[in-house]
């Protein structure tokens, strides 16, 4: 009786059949809790119902019964969707022992970087390469040290890769990154990605529309992210980096044109009835906010211009700036509640200056749109709020936005009657250890309204390209922004003011990785404010 409702059970399991299969297994269980085929069988089901919880207490059951490979692979699978990170590299690494692959390689290598321990990313990928030699490894490898910023480590690498692949597309696409990001050698990188591209990298296309947008060559870099769409449309990245072209051209609407083309997240798509820039006074308009960092900041301002458009506007966004926004007449919600909320028409914020007809010819100075109010803090000296690195993952190239204060701008310490206050969540460079005369407020701040706060409380802010800047600006508070040479969009080629916030001026790189120039006019400029607020006390 039993191995004929196992036959039938597995008839069903492997016709997907996975409702009559379940009911069975679950028979076959009850009368017999070590049979590990019914319980991989009932975990695979519920993998399939994204019901992970119950799948890995059957999993966990099944190995303490017998430990089988194919169960160590969906258990290690089930313990990172239930994002138990730590189990489920050591569950994949006893697969690797038992059965490696390249696949698999990559896999344990993204949960260590996801975890932020990059030191054993970098030894499981170097037994990648030595295990398989492929020119994919050693691209796994290279990614990571460039990413990682490890400059000596890439040069090594990079030599070695053309040692070993000299014909191989994919290693003038690798040299070419090295030439890019590490020598900054554009004109060697450009001449790498065409000779990648005309032997079928699919991914030097991109690369090379990328490397001629930093050299100014836009009509170039737009016709390669066109030849990608004409084969894989509505590619985002590509999409993207056509809107920052023509943004850095100054074509606006163009610009814009290409946010409405992008593939949206599967919740945004549910939305109805688009807004078409008309007035429907007798209707109400929800606005989605779908955009982050510098560009959500500025295009929070256009909220104002809906004002007498609609009877009602709400504005869905993340709970944390909630509390920082008031424009009269607008509601505004959590994004969670998007679907809570009822409306007539919908506009997506990244789209809202496009339909609101807007320019880049004709940007006017803004009242402040973000308010906050001070943290009190008994220091009578010019007060100067400092952040020098990108917030967020480490594992970025984002080392080249970076500031090394200690190195180029130790100056400012020399300045009296001037405090400073950091914002900075992960000093690379052990700045706040080196200058004891930095108050650390970087603990003190886990949100974006209490970073709002200690903003308010500043006289000044010097900031590389991050949220902070933006919001200082939004808040009208005076401020010097770090700019790199190969800047954002919005920046255009400023190096001096910008349009977008009346209180911030740029101090931007002339040449790529030199800060000397700029921390020499950012001292001086600390100087005479601070000389302006003597004066007043």
């Amino acid at each position: 009786m039993a191995n004929e409702l196992e036959k039938l059970a597995g008839q069903y399991y492997d016709s997907g059949n996975w409702f009559e299969a379940e009911k069975l297994y679950m028979r076959i269980l009850a009368s017999d809790n070590q049979n590990t085929v019914a319980m991989f069988r009932l975990a695979y089901i519920n993998v399939g119902k994204l019901d992970y919880g119950m799948a890995e207490m059957l999993l966990d059951a099944a190995l303490k019964v017998k430990p089988e490979l194919e169960t160590i692979k969906l258990l290690a699978y089930v313990k990172e969707k239930l994002f138990k990170l730590y189990d489920a590299i050591i569950m994949y690494e006893k697969v690797l022992e038992l059965e490696p692959s390249e696949e698999l390689y990559e896999i344990v290598g993204n949960l260590y970087i996801s975890l932020e321990l990059y030191d054993n990313a970098i030894n499981i990928t170097k037994d990648y390469v030595e295990k398989y030699h492929t020119i994919f490894a050693y691209r796994r490898l290279f990614l990571l040290y460039l990413n990682l910023y490890k400059k000596d480590e890439l040069a090594e690498l990079s030599k070695e890769i053309k040692e070993k692949f000299p014909n191989k597309g994919l290693m003038f696409n690798l040299v070419g990154m090295y030439k890019e990001f590490i020598e900054k050698d554009y004109s060697e990188a450009q001449a790498l990605y065409e000779k990648a591209v005309k032997m079928g990298v699919s991914t030097a296309t991109f690369d090379l529309a990328q490397c001629l947008k930093k050299t100014g060559r836009y009509d170039e870099a737009e016709k390669y992210c066109k030849k990608i769409l004409n084969t894989y449309p509505n590619k985002n990245d590509e999409l993207n980096l056509l809107k920052e072209i023509a943004f850095l051209q100054r074509k606006t609407r163009k610009g814009y044109k290409f946010y409405l083309e992008r593939t949206l997240n599967k919740e945004l798509q549910t939305l109805k009835n688009k807004w078409n820039g008309k007035e429907f006074k007798n209707k109400t308009l929800l606005v989605v906010s779908d955009i982050r960092g510098g560009e959500f900041v500025i295009n929070l301002r256009y909220l104002s211009e809906l004002q007498g458009k609609f009877e009602k506007v709400v504005f869905a966004c993340n709970s944390e700036i909630k509390p920082l926004i008031h424009f009269n007449g607008i509601r505004v919600v959590d994004s969670n509640d998007v679907f809570k909320t009822e409306y007539d028409y919908y506009v997506l914020l990244s789209e809202l200056p496009y339909y609101l007809n807007k320019s880049f010819e004709n940007i006017l100075p803004v009242k402040p749109y973000i308010k906050a109010d001070k943290v009190e803090l008994k220091d009578k000296n010019f007060k100067v709020g400092l952040l020098w690195k990108p917030s967020g993952d480490s594992f970025k190239v984002t080392h080249q936005e970076a500031v090394d204060i200690p190195k180029y701008m130790s100056g400012l310490f020399d300045i009296e009657g001037v405090s400073y206050y950091s914002f900075q969540q992960n000093d690379i460079f052990n700045t706040i250890l080196q200058f004891p005369q930095i108050k650390d407020v970087s603990q003190e701040i886990h949100n974006i309204e209490e970073c709002a706060k200690y903003i308010a409380s500043m006289d000044l802010i010097i900031s590389i390209d991050s949220e902070l800047l933006h919001l200082a600006g939004a808040m009208n508070k005076q401020a010097i922004a770090l700019i790199p040479f190969d800047s954002a969009w919005y920046w255009f080629n400023n190096d001096k003011k910008t349009e977008w916030y009346s209180s911030v001026e740029i101090a931007k790189q002339k040449n790529n990785d030199d800060w000397n120039e700029v921390a020499n006019l950012v001292v001086e400029r600390v100087k005479e404010y601070n000389a302006k607020h003597q004066k007043v006390k």
